[in-house]
């Protein structure tokens, strides 16, 4: 939020100081630039092969970044997942997504 009204101070509207805000919080900017971080934790995307608002070329770059910053990174990709996530028998990939999120949690924790 320090960021948002520093631009509203300089006299930005509020629309791009929304932006530069967004964009200095942002985790993948924040790695794309090369900001110091002490420490990366374990990191698990679930991602479905198509996605439009999570693009998968996108995701692939957060995961080079993550994996250039010393950071561990999973990112298994799901053909049948649902647009909202839900566990239904509709879409199967879904019992194996929390079967990939619990064998995660086991080996991280």
């Amino acid at each position: 939020m320090i960021a948002f009204y520093t631009q509203l101070k300089a006299g930005k509207s509020k629309d791009a100081a929304l932006q530069a805000a967004m964009s200095e919080g942002s985790p993948p900017l924040i790695l794309e630039r090369g900001e110091p971080i002490a420490s990366l934790p374990p990191a698990l995307i679930i991602q479905r092969s198509v996605d439009s608002n999570h693009p998968l070329e996108m995701q692939q770059h957060l995961v080079e970044w993550y994996q250039r910053r010393g950071g561990e990174i999973e990112m298994p990709l799901f053909d049948n997942l649902p647009p909202r996530f839900s566990i239904t028998p509709d879409f199967p990939d879904t019992l194996r997504v929390m079967e990939r999120i619990t064998d995660f949690i086991k080996r991280h924790a």
